[in-house]
Order: C-alpha cells, then sequence, then structure tokens
C-alpha cells in the first residue's frame, strides 16, 4: 500500500518498510541438524564459545562507530541560542 502512495502522490518512503517491521518480531532459529546427519558435520566452536569470541570485537566496532559519529546539529547550545533569539523579537500588532 506504502508503495502506491510513494508513487502516485509523492508520499515519503516509510522509515522502515513493513517486512522490515516483520524481520523484528519474529524470532529465527537455524538448525545443523540435518548437516551433521546427512553430512556427518561437526561445528568447530559451540555457539557460546562463538559469542564469547565474537562480541568483544563487535562491542568494540560499536564504539568506534558511536565516537566517529557526528554529534546531533539540533544540540542543546543550538536550543539555547535558539530561543534567546525567539524571546528577543517583538511581537508584532495585530491587524
Amino acid at each position: 500500500m506504502w508503495q502506491w502512495l510513494h508513487f502516485r502522490f509523492g508520499l515519503p518512503k516509510p522509515l522502515l518498510e513493513p517486512l522490515a517491521v516483520e524481520r523484528l518480531y519474529l524470532d529465527n532459529y537455524f538448525s545443523i541438524a540435518k548437516a551433521q546427519r546427512d553430512l556427518g558435520y561437526q561445528p568447530l566452536f559451540t555457539t557460546e564459545q562463538a559469542m564469547a569470541a565474537c562480541l568483544p570485537y563487535y562491542v568494540d566496532l560499536f564504539h568506534q562507530m558511536k565516537g566517529a559519529a557526528r554529534p546531533h546539529a539540533y544540540d542543546e547550545p543550538a536550543r539555547s541560542q535558539f530561543r534567546h533569539n525567539v524571546r528577543r523579537q517583538p511581537i508584532p500588532p495585530a491587524g
């Protein structure tokens, strides 16, 4: 539906498409049972071992990305300056 509104009336694309919202609430579970049964596959690491090895990397990457991100353009000093300028403007007479 949003696609039709987007192309027909030029409405902006939603921040999250319906499929993306659906992915947020669905649980995904992947099993290696068939590969173990049919191919004799055995993983090199358990899930816990893999998470313990990978998680510090992604936490560090998150902090690097957060540190490199630009501060929000609408920060507190800009807001206080805006409020100061607005208060100093005279109110025009009605009419």
